[in-house]
């Protein structure tokens, strides 16, 4: 299934439903209210998330319309679709490892079941 995000250049999200599991890809997408509902019940149930979060909430303020989220649409998404585990990619070129270390601690301190992308990763659904 796919789904339109926003970005200024458009993007496409990609649900994979597969064996009463399910994997959703959202790249290049700037979260906001106008699609939130659509968002979240296209995300609802999934085993995963792999959610653009280009940016930290205080960054996000001066990047708006940029067509990226940050960490906390990508919480709240999860939280209000019931999605199980969550993917933190799309990562901002500016923040070193350690920023990067940072982020992933905030965002376990609300959502647990988050893991930040790396080459190499493998997920099992």
């Amino acid at each position: 299934h796919t789904i339109a995000l926003r970005h200024p250049n458009g993007s496409m999200g990609m649900r994979f439903d597969y064996g009463g599991r399910s994997f959703v890809h959202l790249t290049d997408h700037e979260h906001s209210e106008d699609c939130a509902a659509s968002i979240e019940e296209f995300c609802r149930g999934a085993e995963v998330l792999s959610l653009d979060t280009m940016f930290t909430p205080e960054d996000y303020a001066g990047h708006v319309g940029w067509g990226h989220s940050h960490w906390g649409h990508a919480v709240d998404i999860c939280e209000k679709a019931a999605v199980r585990r969550l993917v933190l990619f799309h990562h901002n070129p500016d923040y070193n490892d350690e920023k990067l270390d940072e982020i992933h601690a905030a965002v376990c301190a609300r959502f647990p079941e988050a893991v930040m992308a790396r080459e190499g990763l493998e997920i099992e659904l």
